[in-house]
């Protein structure tokens, strides 16, 4: 690797997008594949704004053509972008009632009891942006089994985070995926989806599948 490479280095994270999202340039972007997701390293860049003049964060993507450029492989840029990604933005794991509260600016407590004890997770990042990519951290999906002691149904509810349940606590799939269409075409920005239908973690296999009505 050269130093150009070196000097981008630490701006790199990785992204979790629909293999179907990204089209025909998929086959140009570096990626991994996770069932029918894609994992990707994107380049952190600062954008600013011609109406307001402030500063916000932009991402680019990194193409296979730049391995040469920057004298590296595919894979290192892969490792670097998810290594950076697991140690600047950590997993965060909430309880429904407590994602809810501080979207209704309540207190947990005034959280339906129903809600309250049931065993449903929102796993983002902490900073609530790209978090959906917490599915491919290290360990992730088999510390949340172990955690919840069952095999996960994972409800993509978009790019920024997903809803972790027990499978036992599932009641029927066919049902469920159309609810995950509906909320993602009626409520979320074609750029927001990350999947139509939720996927399944088999514990005991330490595998993710598509979960099929």
């Amino acid at each position: 690797m050269n130093k150009a490479y070196e000097e981008i280095r630490p701006y790199l994270r990785a992204v979790l997008r629909s293999k179907a999202s990204q089209g025909d340039k998929l086959s140009e972007t570096i990626h991994t594949e996770l069932c029918d997701m894609a994992l990707l390293p994107v380049l952190r860049i600062k954008c600013e704004s011609i109406c307001s003049g402030q500063e916000s964060n932009g991402i680019a993507y990194m193409k296979k053509s730049a391995c040469e450029k920057l004298d590296v492989s595919e894979e290192q840029i892969m490792e670097d972008a998810l290594k950076n990604t697991v140690t600047n933005c950590p997993s965060n794991i909430e309880g429904l009632p407590e994602t809810l509260a501080k979207l209704c600016g309540v207190d947990a407590s005034e959280i339906g009891a129903d809600i309250a004890e049931s065993h449903v997770f929102v796993a983002t990042n902490v900073n609530y942006n790209n978090g959906a990519a917490v599915l491919a951290y290290p360990g992730f999906m088999e510390e949340m089994s172990e955690r919840l002691e069952d095999n996960l149904i994972i409800i993509p509810s978009s790019i920024h985070e997903v809803i972790v349940i027990r499978e036992s606590e599932m009641n029927g799939s066919a049902l469920l995926n159309e609810w995950i269409k509906d909320v993602n075409h009626c409520e979320l920005e074609p750029c927001d989806i990350l999947s139509d239908h939720a996927y399944r973690y088999d514990a005991a296999e330490r595998k993710l599948e598509v979960l099929i009505s």
